[in-house]
Order: structure tokens, then C-alpha cells, then sequence
């Protein structure tokens, strides 16, 4: 399945924790699926660490997606 990586931009962090710091937004879409988002600290953002956090976030997401189960 294909992850296709939108524009990154900063934002304010929206945790308790990240008040008054900024965060990254890595918005992305998986194919057939929809349009999610990752968040990192900005003081920690890398396109590298950017790229690994939505690998992450898909796979994560993707395991469900499309299972079919009978109850």
C-alpha cells in the first residue's frame, strides 16, 4: 500500500507538556484509506525522523485495515 507525505509545517504544541513549545506536522495519505498526521517536537524534527514516524504511524495503522472477521 502506498503512503504519499504531505507538506510538513510547525505548529504550537497542543500538549499539556508542549505548551509554549512547536511541534511538526507531517501530514500524509494512505492509499484508499484517507488523510492522517504524525506530530514530533520541533527540536527533535529530521526529514529523517519525519519519514520513520509515518512509516510507523501506517504500518500501525494499516494492520486492521480491510480485515474481515466473523463473529
Amino acid at each position: 500500500m502506498k503512503v504519499k507525505i504531505g507538506m510538513p509545517f510547525k505548529t504550537p504544541g497542543i500538549a499539556i507538556d508542549r505548551f509554549g513549545k512547536w511541534d511538526i506536522v507531517i501530514p500524509y495519505t494512505i492509499e484508499n484509506a484517507g488523510t492522517f498526521e504524525v506530530r514530533l517536537p520541533e527540536e527533535d524534527w529530521t526529514p529523517e525522523k519525519g519519514e520513520a514516524a509515518v512509516r510507523e504511524a501506517a504500518r500501525r495503522q494499516l494492520v486492521l485495515f480491510n480485515k474481515e472477521i466473523e463473529i
